[in-house]
């Protein structure tokens, strides 16, 4: 999956955030108002090859379109 596009997730970026992140498993949990950048982890076709791997992280503006960030889609095992 790496190398396709940037995957966009749920975190919103905070330039302070690994300060104050719990070490496994951070979360920044709902968008504050206001705060229009997102974290996006991945790389994408465009990407340099070290750049393609789960650990980079990126931001992106919620008003912009890209042709190499996506979603990753899940459906839970029960249905949900």
């Amino acid at each position: 999956m790496h190398g396709n596009v940037y995957e966009m997730t749920a975190d919103w970026y905070d330039a302070h955030f690994a300060l104050r992140s719990e070490r496994r498993d951070p979360h920044n949990g709902a968008r504050p108002a206001g705060r229009l950048l997102v974290v996006t982890r991945g790389g994408s076709y465009a990407s340099l090859a070290e750049e393609a791997r789960s650990a980079n992280r990126e931001t992106i503006h919620l008003n912009n379109r890209h042709d190499d960030v996506g979603v990753r889609l899940v459906l839970a095992e029960n249905g949900e």
